[in-house]
């Protein structure tokens, strides 16, 4: 008798993968499949026991980083700000608050949430309901990280105000294809990521929850808190 091979569906479209790579990290091999969607994603789980005080601590004392956050706020805020009329800010799994102290020096009323403990929303953003909206929030590479990514994008814009922006940075699978796996460094990371969603399957989130691109670059530079990543602005319509 011959054992049924499990059938493998991508978390994003649900459609089989057509590719995967594989990728050491700690001397095991890590399957990353890459679906027809252009979506990449393995089949584990993130391990959120890795969200700790000590990895807040590795971001604090990160070269330069509160000078790279401040800077991705002066490249897209002065935008930002002419597209809507409020400034009530929510910043999704912000790990450190440096953006948000950024953001009220120059105006917002900001706050986070962040299953690390912090100063403002101690809470899981796909567990926690929210009583207010918002004119802005952010995802700052967590998208990946969720355990329900397509649901955690439909709740935040549940949360938008009626012309609200969605700030997403993630990281772009397309980069692969000429950065190769080996070097496409966001793959080594698979206890805290688990599904990079492609710029085709965002734009079909965006239009299903009637929202308009307003943006959408890759990121290769490392000016940025991160890089080798997708910064997109969406607007509600």
């Amino acid at each position: 008798m011959s054992l049924k091979q499990e059938i493998i569906k991508c978390p994003i479209c649900n459609a089989e993968p057509k590719m995967n790579y594989k990728v050491k990290e700690n001397d095991e091999d890590i399957s990353w499949y890459q679906c027809k969607c252009g979506s990449v994603f393995h089949t584990g789980k993130v391990d959120k026991s890795f969200f700790t005080e000590e990895y807040k601590e590795k971001w604090l004392n990160m070269k330069g980083i509160k000078e790279r956050m401040e800077y991705e706020i002066d490249v897209y805020f002065p935008f930002i700000e002419t597209l809507i009329e409020g400034r009530k800010f929510l910043d999704i799994g912000f790990t450190i608050d440096l953006g948000l102290n950024y953001l009220q020096q120059r105006g917002w009323i900001a706050t986070g949430i962040d299953i690390i403990k912090n100063n403002y929303i101690t809470e899981d953003f796909e567990q926690f309901e929210f009583d207010d909206k918002f004119s802005c929030i952010r995802l700052g590479h967590v998208l990946e990280s969720f355990e329900e990514p397509v649901k955690a994008f439909y709740k935040a814009v549940e949360f938008l105000e009626d012309d609200g922006v969605l700030i997403i940075t993630t990281p772009a699978p397309e980069i692969i294809s000429y950065l190769n796996p080996v070097n496409f460094g966001h793959l080594s990371q698979n206890k805290l990521r688990n599904t990079y969603i492609s710029r085709k399957e965002i734009e079909r989130l965006a239009i299903k929850n009637n929202m308009e691109i307003v943006l959408y670059r890759q990121n290769l530079h490392p000016r940025f808190a991160s890089f080798n990543d997708a910064h997109i602005i969406l607007q509600k319509r």
